[in-house]
């Protein structure tokens, strides 16, 4: 175990024939059996550490280029070790990939027509849940905590998976109109009233201006969402300029824990994203200084295509209402706003200046006895006379049972439509290590993450409920 153990520390390009060859002497019976030839085998051992320690300075000084990045970007990455302010957080790369299929030729081709989508975001969060709940516990000696914010959960993947899809299914629509390709129109006669909701949402998806995550922990699905957009425009800005691509898009993440929406925005700012504070347009204050700095923020040119904005919120909480946010006085001379850093947000609270919104989440259905407040949530956070959709992915087997039902029942009895469809299923046999190779090289992309196992160690299955409020 020692041998293996050291092995894993040394460099394989430098030491793997003299790690052999040492592994071989301990085979043999009189190698084994001799007190001096131990004495030799640990200097051999010591000496094939050195030469490998010796090995990678001198690259490094020579080809720096490749050694020192691959050391550098080395994940997860310790940012923080924790505090009474901060939890212990790290810096890991979360590489989204997915397949779809597609009849235009793409570089990263799996199979004749199968593409393979890839978006990587660097997500800063706890190391993992345990080290997360020891923090609350001795630390912040909270004995009533909720560390489930700290992983990322297999919804949250399976719908950052779906939104790649889409927003790719999105440039092959264009690229089949023009060519002229009919086909499209031709399976929007032939479906059903679900299949057209999934695809009304699908395009809600592709053109919204203003996306919204409830519950949103990480922000997995809608980090993925901005990079995939980021990515896209930066690489082919002619192209999306010409379909309207090219303008900014916003995403504000919703989250009761005020410690998850740090980490969302400290992703967000790692990744390049713009972040912004959630306030009134310019058009609503009278102040001259607002103008000002209105000014100079249409004069500035934003550095990525998506801009970044949270805040803490509770569905669970009584609702603001558009009395409570034009008269937010109370009788000691405060607001109601600012009484409590935590409120049930509405359309109104967001400052889109008029514009739609979608709504995204991921395993929010767990408590049956706030699922109507719930509901009535997502019907306020969108448009009060467009309406709009929301996306939620949800475990196939329900974290509790009867809460999917509740909610369905509850957004009915709001005059919203709720349907059910499977997200792809997930295959072992491309879980860890398992690579998909691909037609431009022996490199090859794992499809599966360790978030995609559930916490009961299966793979999870998870379905996509559509939501809509006219």
């Amino acid at each position: 175990n020692s041998f293996t153990n050291l092995s894993n520390q040394l460099q394989p390009s430098t030491t793997h024939r003299a790690f052999t060859f040492t592994m071989k002497c301990c085979k043999h019976q009189s190698f084994r059996t001799s007190t001096s030839s131990s004495l030799l085998l640990l200097l051999l051992l010591s000496f094939v550490y050195s030469t490998s320690a010796f090995s990678t300075m001198a690259s490094s000084s020579s080809s720096s280029s490749s050694s020192s990045a691959r050391q550098q970007h080395e994940y997860p990455r310790p940012l923080h070790p924790g505090g009474f302010t901060f939890p212990p957080l790290v810096e890991d790369r979360l590489p989204i990939i997915t397949s779809t299929k597609s009849s235009i030729p793409n570089e990263d081709v799996v199979e004749e027509g199968e593409n393979i989508l890839q978006t990587d975001i660097l997500l800063v969060k706890p190391p993992d849940m345990e080290s997360l709940w020891e923090w609350y516990a001795y630390t912040k000696h909270q004995s009533e905590c909720d560390p489930s914010w700290g992983r990322v959960w297999p919804t949250a993947l399976s719908l950052a998976r779906w939104v790649l899809r889409s927003l790719h299914h999105e440039e092959n629509a264009v690229a089949a109109d023009e060519k002229g390709d009919d086909s499209t129109s031709e399976k929007e006669e032939d479906a059903d009233d679900s299949t057209m909701l999934l695809e009304q949402a699908t395009q809600a998806l592709r053109t919204a201006s203003h996306v919204v995550e409830v519950g949103c922990g990480l922000g997995v699905a809608g980090l993925a969402y901005a990079s995939f957009l980021n990515d896209n425009i930066q690489s082919n800005d002619a192209q999306s300029n010409q379909r309207g691509g090219g303008q900014t898009r916003t995403i504000t993440f919703l989250d009761r824990e005020p410690y998850a929406l740090h980490c969302v925005m400290a992703s967000a700012a790692t990744n390049g994203f713009d972040t912004s504070a959630i306030s009134p347009p310019a058009n609503q204050s009278n102040s001259d200084e607002t103008e000002e700095a209105s000014d100079a923020e249409k004069n500035a040119t934003p550095s990525s295509a998506v801009t970044v904005r949270a805040a803490m919120d509770d569905w669970t909480l009584p609702p603001t209402t558009d009395d409570a946010t034009n008269n937010d006085e109370t009788t000691d001379g405060k607001t109601k706003n600012a009484a409590s850093s935590i409120k049930n947000m509405c359309y109104q609270d967001l400052h889109c200046s008029n514009q739609s919104t979608l709504l995204v989440a991921s395993d929010i259905l767990y408590e049956p006895s706030s699922m109507t407040s719930l509901a009535q949530k997502l019907q306020r956070l969108l448009h009060p006379q467009n309406g709009g959709y929301a996306l939620i992915a949800d475990p196939k087997v329900e974290r509790t049972t009867g809460c999917r039902d509740a909610f369905i029942q509850s957004v009915e009895r709001l005059g919203g439509r709720v349907v059910m469809v499977p997200m792809p299923e997930l295959q072992s046999d491309q879980m860890f290590g398992t690579r998909m190779r691909m037609n431009n090289g022996n490199n090859g992309r794992m499809m599966l993450l360790e978030g995609d196992v559930d916490i009961d160690g299966s793979l999870a299955e998870v379905v996509l409920l559509v939501v809509h409020f006219s």
